[in-house]
């Protein structure tokens, strides 16, 4: 993965390595009551350095995928030494939009000195400059002046006041919102992302992205400031971080834009002259096909979401799901099956090469209504019909039957088709004492109106109905399935199989891994009974609310939610969201994905999951370590005339220190040397200078 650099006078800003997690753990004690006044309730394992390796992984993949930009200040004369701060570019919104939230944090040592506005005055003109945003948002408690101090000296206008804006401390506060924005920002194009920047993309099969849209070269990135606002391209000196500051964990990343390409990072040829310096570091984002559902499970309630996907005459859809009790009905949106994809997905990253640094300047970055009335009883010969109603573009019914010959007369009278085959299928359910609810779509509604269907009953079920997913399969059904519940989960009845990271091999012709192929191998060697289980770790509710919030309130009617007319998105969302976490601990629930392609032979059980026995996570970032192809030469810069052979050794630095490391002496904390000793930073004066010379780049291109 490539790095942003970025220096200031007295600060180096950087996004954070996983390994270097023990010095931001430091960070996190050593700030806790200095930090609680202005902060929410942290999840559990937050001081811990487990926690902050996952959280520096999670901020690469979100800078990869333009999510966010989270940086790390450290003293420019001690880049090995310890963390200062944060500073969090979050919620990164494109479309019409272009704009993020900014939140940040600073050590209590360094307190009083200018540290945040300098490295602030830093980092904006990136964010305006390179990454192209139109508006930053930045809201504070009103009792932190400091902070409110900082706002203005920057240029932050307040727009607004909001009343028990966030729950900080024990207790609702309210929050002064301010925004600064850059009126030279370029116009988005009809993909959403300024002309000069190029737009996440996604693979074709996947998901056809209008040329538009597509991604383009970047372009040569200039030059935002010389002499001591510099942004210095250098090798990787560790950082990263949680998103700190006054809205923490309530801002999270940015919303899907589904007419967006979603798979960001995935296989992106980078062009040589888009960042005056590229660097070698590929990565691989895996992409998911089959059958998808998602299992919500707690002891209140499961709730079971299907994406269902159909092709041909929309009075031929039928869809039939063996349940227990009564089950209450809801839609849910694709946006949350693409939302859980981005956010599990396997990254796998090629092996670092170890190439020496350019000396010169620059920036471098990497490359549910419901309508209709409750049926109640009505016997029809000995089927019942416990519940009917329209959902959405579903006419719904709930039936139940001790009779598993009347029960397939009724759905075959009544337009489902069951055949002689399903017919024991439809039997064994019905000794189990199971009920049924079977979907069919309202007459005139067509296959683009379907929705993906959630279904909840009380108490927990941890089992998938996979004897009827059997119904109408072929020999080979792939299916991706995600648990959402408190703690990590494991298959019962079926083989879980976790993929050897060290038989992960790049190659480096074709930019991809065989991360699908030792997939497919451990599928056939378990008889394609096997599930593997690719992702298992703490899951944050607020950041899934986030997403989905930020792609409501920008294109309610692409999101899902929202009814044929453009409206109620905002409260769908809120029910779908209320459905998904009811009777969940947020500090304790955990997301676990697994991905099978199971033979017809094997459908003959359904699947039994339970709380796995091994509660550690399973990382759904891996580094192949074995290599195979032509090794890229280390790039050649060009800097003042001379020409320079080099390149980028991220995890051992030029000059041979490791990150986490320290060299030399440190002198801990905010303390600095002589040299750092120069009293505040210039703060806003530099600001609308480095945007002044911004501007006039624009202006010029």
């Amino acid at each position: 993965m490539d790095v942003p650099v970025i220096e200031t006078e007295r600060l180096l800003l950087t996004l954070g390595a996983p390994e270097t997690a023990a010095r931001y753990a430091s960070f996190a004690i050593e700030n806790e009551e200095h930090l609680a006044r202005w902060e929410p309730l942290r999840p559990e394992g937050y001081f811990s350095e487990a926690y902050w390796y996952r959280r520096l992984e999670r901020n690469r993949d979100e800078l990869a995928r333009d999510f966010s930009f989270r940086l790390s200040v450290f003293r420019r004369s001690d880049p090995e030494g310890p963390v200062l701060g944060h500073v969090n570019f979050s919620q990164i919104v494109r479309g019409a939009a272009q704009s993020c939230s900014l939140g940040y944090s600073l050590d209590r040592r360094c307190v009083g000195r200018g540290m945040m506005t300098e490295a602030l005055a830093g980092a904006i003109p990136v964010v305006f400059g390179q990454l192209g945003l139109h508006r930053i948002q930045a809201n504070y408690i009103p009792t932190n002046e400091r902070s409110g101090r900082v706002l203005r000296q920057l240029g932050f206008v307040v727009e607004g006041y909001a009343r028990d804006y966030l729950f900080i401390g024990g207790e609702w506060r309210d929050h002064i919102l301010t925004s600064l924005t850059n009126t030279d920002a370029p116009a988005p194009t009809c993909g959403g992302h300024p002309a000069e920047r190029s737009a996440p993309r996604e693979p074709d099969a996947v998901r056809p992205v209008p040329p538009c849209a597509r991604g383009t070269s970047r372009g040569e990135a200039s030059k935002l400031q010389e002499g001591s606002h510099r942004h210095v391209a250098r090798r990787m000196l560790g950082g990263g971080e949680q998103n700190f500051g006054e809205e923490a964990t309530m801002r999270t990343a940015r919303a899907l834009i589904l007419t967006m390409g979603l798979g960001a990072a995935a296989l992106q040829a980078r062009d040589a002259t888009a960042c005056g310096g590229c660097f070698v570091g590929e990565t691989e984002v895996t992409q998911i096909t089959g059958e998808k559902m998602l299992l919500a499970l707690s002891q209140q309630q499961t709730t079971l979401y299907d994406q269902i996907t159909y092709s041909g005459s929309p009075s031929s859809f039928a869809w039939v799901l063996p349940i227990k009790g009564v089950a209450t009905v809801g839609l849910s949106s694709d946006a949350l099956f693409q939302n859980l994809n981005q956010d599990t997905a396997v990254t796998i990253s090629a092996p670092q090469l170890n190439c020496a640094g350019p000396s010169c300047g620059g920036l471098a970055f990497a490359g549910s209504n419901s309508t209709g009335a409750g049926g109640g009883s009505a016997p029809v010969g000995s089927v019942t019909v416990i519940a009917q109603q329209v959902v959405g573009p579903y006419e719904t019914v709930q039936l139940q039957s001790t009779d598993p010959t009347a029960l397939t007369d009724w759905l075959t009278s009544h337009g489902y088709n069951i055949s002689a085959s399903d017919a024991p299928v439809v039997a064994a359910y019905v000794s189990e004492g199971f009920n049924f609810l079977a979907l069919k779509l309202v007459p005139g509604e067509g296959v683009s109106s379907m929705q993906p269907v959630r279904v909840t009953t009380a108490g927990a079920s941890p089992s998938l109905p996979l004897r009827m997913v059997a119904v109408g399969t072929g020999a080979l059904t792939p299916i991706n399935l995600w648990v959402l519940a408190e703690g990590r989960y494991d298959t019962v009845n079926f083989p879980s199989i976790l993929i050897d990271p060290t038989k992960l091999v790049w190659d480096w012709d074709s930019q991809s891994s065989n991360y699908s192929t030792l997939k497919q191998d451990a599928f056939t060697s378990s008889n394609n009974a096997g599930w593997v289980v690719e992702d298992a770790e703490p899951f944050s509710m607020y950041q899934l609310q986030g997403q989905l919030s930020e792609l409501v309130a920008t294109d309610p009617t692409t999101s899902g939610y929202a009814d044929a007319m453009g409206n109620g998105a905002a409260a769908a969302l809120a029910d779908d969201m209320t459905t998904l976490f009811a009777g969940l601990d947020p500090s304790s629930t955990w997301i676990t994905r697994f991905e099978g392609l199971i033979s017809h032979a094997s459908l003959n059980a359904d699947l039994q999951i339970a709380a796995a026995s091994d509660q550690s996570q399973v990382s759904r970032y891996l580094t192949a370590t074995q290599t195979t192809g032509t090794t890229p030469a280390c790039p050649v810069y060009t800097c003042g005339g001379s020409t320079v052979s080099g390149g980028w050794n991220f995890w051992n630095g030029g000059g041979g220190s490791t990150p986490g490391t320290t060299t030399g002496t440190s002198n801990g904390g905010c303390a600095m040397t002589s040299r750092d000793s120069s009293g505040p930073f210039f703060g806003a004066a530099a600001l609308l200078a480095a945007l002044a010379f911004a501007r006039r780049r624009n202006r010029r291109a």
